[in-house]
């Protein structure tokens, strides 16, 4: 992993260099020991305590793994931020003095050091607030919140066998990226989603009756009209049983 390989980097510096005998290469081997044996972990559930179809559902092993990666991150970055405060002041009897310093150049480093970083601490902290409120604001705005708003959030019901075919356009590559079906899946908590942003007239009876529910996130002049001609509905957004909207349709047994 890259930030292990610049961990040891660190700490040879340290070491040859300015012959400081840190704990940072304990640390790192104790933390790569503990992911060896939290990736096994969950291998192991996924194989031997999860059910083929549950597994392959919920495909969360990047998830758990994620954690581990930032659990280990911040230990190292604990441990590092000890072995450098470790460095830079002299111990003088059981307890340790602050104003006990090998040089006087030590002690101004260490100031100086500690108030940049907590300046830049509270700069990225500043930051992050900021972008999590500006997110919170636009949401209402997002994909995510449309597609909330006209199906709701079905998270606590079973999976279904229910298939859906989303409408809208292809703003921002909202259907050709794929991120409408992934956002139609999470809200919808179907595995059966898929979008489209085009059609043709002939061919469009086709795909919609394989379907079981049409979903018109965005309507537009082409699929109002088609609505119209082939449902006598006007085409607004919502979403639209096809067996019972399409007289036209002929819905596939299973």
């Amino acid at each position: 992993m890259r930030f292990s390989a610049v961990a040891l980097a660190v700490y040879l510096v340290a070491r040859f260099v300015f012959h400081k005998r840190w704990k940072l290469l304990l640390a790192l081997a104790l933390l790569d020991l503990a992911v060896v044996l939290y990736y096994g972990g969950i291998l192991a559930m996924y194989v031997l305590s999860m059910p083929l179809d549950e597994a392959l559902r919920l495909a969360g092993f990047e998830r758990y793994a994620s954690s581990m990666i930032l659990f280990m991150l911040g230990a190292l970055s604990m441990r590092l931020t000890m072995d450098v405060e470790n460095s830079f002041y002299q111990q003088q009897g059981e307890q340790r003095d602050y104003r006990a310093f090998r040089s006087l150049t030590a002690k101004n480093i260490y100031q100086f050091a500690t108030v940049v970083f907590s300046l830049l601490a509270s700069l990225i902290l500043l930051s992050e607030l900021n972008g999590m409120n500006s997110i919170k604001q636009a949401y209402h705005e997002s994909l995510p919140a449309k597609v909330e708003a006209m199906v709701g959030d079905n998270w606590h019901q079973p999976d279904n066998d229910t298939r859906y075919l989303f409408y809208a356009t292809d703003k921002d590559n909202q259907v050709s990226s794929y991120y409408l079906p992934y956002v139609g899946r999470y809200f919808l908590f179907a595995s059966q989603v898929d979008s489209v942003s085009a059609f043709t007239d002939s061919a469009f009876m086709g795909q919609l009756q394989t379907y079981d529910k049409f979903v018109i996130l965005e309507s537009t002049p082409e699929i109002r009209a088609y609505m119209q001609a082939h449902a006598g509905l006007p085409g607004d957004p919502g979403v639209y049983d096809v067996a019972k909207s399409f007289p036209e349709a002929v819905i596939p047994a299973g």
